[in-house]
């Protein structure tokens, strides 16, 4: 791990508004570099102007379209409309920048057009909104219209799936990819998909066609290794930043799934991360589970290639570091 990688904190905010606030549950940036903000249990989005202050709110508790019950993940697609995953109705609603209702789609439920505890929501284009449904274990694919064109995984924890591998269960026995409560989604500048299997304590990287590639992490409190990884999210260097809730820090890794640094591990400043959002900046915010304060640090801006020279120089006689350099060599097209 190189000396000179890390993160800086940059301060704190939303601590001290005269309102009782909830802590965070979904965060995400708008275009212009607002920051979108789920307000847990005061069933509402919040948005902030790039003073931190709020300039926006919309929602509020129930099932009707425009309420929410306990909203989750929140993302923006490029056309700058607001998708949020409205956990406790089992459904996706879709807004315009300001706000106004455009759509909502779910139901609960565990066949298709349905879900359990949608827990994050990613749209590549208006066309391809990708779900990740916590208690049914998956992950769902959507068109524009919020009509399903399928979905991938099963429960099963990494022993069960072992134990399946090595006996060489049928497919249709044991479908693949599994996953154990997954809650997070991001994606990095080769298409690749990464899913936070908080449940399994690792990260599930895919491929651009949800082929599966790889995994990394594991129970445990060492570096590269997760106790109930909750969320993940890309930098614009392609570093992926992953709360590690029980271990009370955020581990960076490349998007081989080599360790880079852990942000601020043994202070007072994280206690339960439960999300991570990088804006254009680089500027990483980390929110809490059981507080509304959000935590701003600086972090690395060294490109994927000047990451990947520094971890070869750094670790020359690393075998492991060495076939982490081929993959990303390969993903860019250059080997």
């Amino acid at each position: 791990v190189n000396s000179d990688l890390g993160a800086k904190p940059l301060g704190s905010f939303r601590s001290a508004e005269k309102e009782e606030l909830a802590p965070p549950s979904g965060l995400a940036f708008k275009p212009n570099g607002n920051l979108i903000v789920a307000d847990d249990f005061n069933h509402r989005i919040q948005i902030y102007g790039s003073d931190l202050k709020v300039n926006q709110v919309f929602g509020e508790k129930g099932d009707h379209d425009g309420c929410f019950n306990y909203p989750r993940g929140v993302t923006v697609d490029n056309e700058g409309c607001i998708y949020v995953a409205d956990s406790w109705n089992h459904r996706v609603q879709k807004f315009d920048g300001e706000g106004k209702f455009i759509l909502s789609f779910g139901g609960y439920g565990d066949k298709p057009n349905q879900m359990n505890e949608p827990y994050d929501v990613f749209v590549k284009e208006p066309e391809n909104i990708i779900v990740v449904e916590r208690y049914n274990h998956r992950i769902q694919f959507f068109d524009a219209e919020g009509k399903s064109r399928g979905f991938i995984g099963s429960r099963a924890t990494v022993m069960e799936d072992q134990i399946a591998w090595v006996y060489d269960t049928p497919p249709a026995m044991f479908p693949r990819p599994v996953f154990e409560f997954p809650t997070s989604i991001t994606k990095d500048g080769m298409e690749n998909y990464f899913i936070a299997d908080s449940g399994n304590h690792r990260i599930v990287k895919f491929d651009k066609e949800w082929n599966l590639i790889s995994t990394f992490g594991q129970q445990g409190k060492s570096h590269g290794e997760f106790q109930y990884p909750m969320c993940i999210a890309t930098g614009p260097n392609d570093l992926l930043y992953v709360s590690d809730l029980n271990n009370n820090r955020v581990q960076a890794f490349d998007t081989c799934g080599r360790f880079i640094f852990a942000l601020n591990e043994g202070t007072e400043r994280l206690e339960s991360p439960c999300l991570v959002q990088v804006d254009t900046q680089g500027r990483l915010f980390v929110a809490m589970t059981f507080q509304p304060r959000i935590e701003i640090f600086e972090t690395p801006l060294q490109t994927r290639k000047e990451l990947r020279e520094q971890a070869s120089q750094d670790n020359s006689e690393n075998f492991e570091i060495r076939i982490a350099e081929g993959i990303s060599l390969e993903e860019e097209g250059e080997i």
